[in-house]
């Protein structure tokens, strides 16, 4: 507690507003509900693709219908070029608080094949969907499989048989079961917000390979993810409000920089770095990375 200043300070509330902003530049609707902000943003971003270059793998099992041909093609060139291919997505993209379960559990995405855009700027939709997963190198095309195959567990089977070394930190070694639970046990689990194992052919136990959800459908890692964040919020304002005189004399004062007695502080996110402000901007200082 400083004995020289009277420190106004409020990180989280700052954070609120922080995230408030990015989700209306992102598209979406005040929800007035602040304590789900952080939920809603950062299922946002879990939802999207950043258009950044990626390479496409192709599984084995891959297979498209003559008349998606050209739509596979564009959508290949689009992701190896880095362009944004929102407009494959689902529309449901534009709920922040919708749920994909498919994503969330197994972390494959679904895009729609239509050639044409749709007034909404999306894409055409289409019954055929091409299943992919991505990383931040690679793009996975599974396998072109109908709208509402959601719970096959053949793609991740695909997964498993063509690429088992991007999953390994999802088996499960020394665990034992016979069986796979059939498609519509996983829907039934899946609507109960219950996660699934999954077992390939060989043997192999998996836990939910898309990280799984909550009860209520939230991805387990946006969850997270929010949960280390606002932790990580707190004790930055702890550090500050615990240390601020000694933050004055090693990191103000030597600038050159004047204070009153009251000195109001806010918390500003830039390229995923917490900054500490002062509120006329007479200094600011570096807390480091908002994320790990």
């Amino acid at each position: 507690m400083s004995k020289r200043y009277k420190l106004k300070i409020d990180f989280y509330s700052d954070w609120i507003e922080y995230l408030k902003s990015q989700l209306t530049h992102l598209g979406y609707a005040d929800r007035q509900v602040k304590e789900k902000y952080c939920l809603y943003y950062f299922n946002a971003l879990h939802r999207m693709i950043v258009p950044v270059p990626r390479k496409v793998l192709f599984s084995m099992e891959f297979s498209c219908p003559t008349e998606h041909i050209q739509t596979i093609e564009t959508i290949k060139d689009r992701i190896e070029q880095g362009l944004d291919i929102t407009p494959y997505l689902s529309k449901n993209i534009k709920k922040q608080d919708y749920h994909d379960k498919l994503l969330n559990e197994w972390g494959i995405y679904h895009l729609h094949l239509g050639q044409e855009r749709e007034s909404s700027k999306f894409i055409e939709r289409t019954k055929d969907l091409l299943f992919v997963r991505f990383d931040e190198r690679y793009a996975y095309f599974l396998k072109v499989m109908s709208h509402g195959d959601w719970a096959k567990s053949e793609m991740v089977e695909i997964v498993h048989k063509n690429w088992p070394d991007r999953i390994k930190q999802f088996r499960l070694a020394g665990v034992h079961i016979e069986e796979n639970m059939s498609e519509e046990d996983r829907r039934k689990l899946r609507k109960a917000g219950a996660n699934t194992l999954f077992i390939s052919k060989d043997g192999t136990v998996y836990a939910p390979i898309g990280g799984g959800y909550t009860i209520p459908g939230i991805s387990i890692n946006v969850v997270r993810t929010c949960d280390y964040i606002k932790k990580r919020i707190e004790l930055a304002e702890r550090d500050v409000v615990d240390n601020f005189d000694n933050i004055v004399k090693e990191e103000i004062l030597p600038r050159g920089i004047a204070l009153d007695r009251v000195v109001m502080l806010n918390l500003e996110i830039k390229n995923n770095r917490l900054y500490v402000m002062e509120k006329s901007r007479k200094f600011a200082i570096d807390y480091g990375d908002l994320l790990w």
